[in-house]
């Protein structure tokens, strides 16, 4: 969204910092929004100063910045304008994206390529505006905080180290293992391999029980001879989750999806939110008080 000249140096001037800065720009572009204004002038500004500056006034924060200037920050002002231009050349998303640690190296659970997914899915976000989302599903007068954000979990593979089942949104790498027409040579690697027990050595040959199987790949990485091999990979999407306090486990929306059929299913997901959202409530909420079922219908049709 576009800012007047006079709106940017406000901005500017307000005696915030950090997150804080963020989002007070978030809150403002929603004000712009709600007053059907096509850019933020010195009236959302205004507005905006109302709401996070009514716990401690705008001149208490002010006094304190000068006082640490005087006490030896003297390049504090000259800092904090940096930082706000900084805040408004670039996008103020409200949603994180959390990866597992096979995004700092190769993982040997590894199924999935969670650092390119993750930029895709920014992306998606971005384009359905996920963030003016957010920030209208909240009280007009309520500062928009950090922890507003929604979460995406993802993980390389099943072992969810993110802990996608408790989370909004939950991705991880999945793998469909299966036998082929390659002899056996009966190791055992691939029994003794699977966390799961779900691979069993019979008449010389592996059998798989789908029931127990979490589509990890552990079984087709030891199979030395091909016996085993993967028929296809995809990723496990799972929705309102939640934690603490209101523990609650995802509902599973895919178990393997083609990367098309996830980014099908994320914007029918966003949709449907969208949608459904009554004032402050939760995504979790939302998902819990809807159920999925018009979720699938978005995604496949009445």
């Amino acid at each position: 969204m576009e800012w007047d000249s006079q709106a940017v140096e406000e901005f500017i001037k307000m005696p915030l910092s950090g997150s804080a800065k963020a989002m007070a720009k978030v809150f403002a572009e929603k004000k712009a929004r709600k007053n059907k204004s096509e850019k933020v002038t010195l009236k959302e500004i205004e507005e905006t100063k109302k709401v996070y500056f009514a716990s401690v006034p705008e001149e208490v924060r002010r006094r304190e910045w000068e006082k640490r200037v005087k006490e030896g920050e003297t390049d504090l002002m000259e800092r904090m304008e940096k930082e706000a231009r900084e805040i408004l050349e670039k996008e103020i998303d409200l949603f994180d994206i959390d990866l597992c640690h096979a995004q700092y190296f190769r993982c040997g659970s590894q199924v999935a390529e969670v650092r390119k997914l993750r930029e895709k899915i920014r992306a998606k976000l971005q384009e359905l505006k996920v963030t003016e989302m957010v920030a209208d599903m909240l009280d007009d007068d309520q500062r928009i905080l950090p922890h507003d954000r929604i979460t995406f979990s993802i993980s390389a593979c099943p072992n969810s180290c993110t802990g996608i089942e408790t989370k909004e949104f939950g991705i991880y790498g999945t793998s469909v293992p299966v036998v082929t027409d390659i002899e056996c040579s009966e190791c055992y690697a691939c029994v003794e391999r699977c966390p799961d027990n779900a691979v069993l050595l019979i008449k010389g040959r592996p059998q798989i029980d789908y029931e127990k199987c979490k589509l990890c790949e552990a079984c087709v990485r030891v199979c030395p001879t091909g016996t085993l091999a993967s028929e296809r990979t995809g990723y496990r999407l799972m929705v309102g989750g939640g934690f603490g306090r209101h523990f609650k486990l995802g509902y599973e929306i895919f178990n393997v999806a083609t990367e098309e059929e996830l980014f099908k299913a994320i914007q029918a997901c966003i949709e449907h939110i969208r949608e459904n959202a009554r004032g402050e409530e939760s995504i979790t909420s939302i998902i819990t008080r809807t159920g999925v079922a018009p979720i699938f219908e978005k995604i496949y049709g009445n």
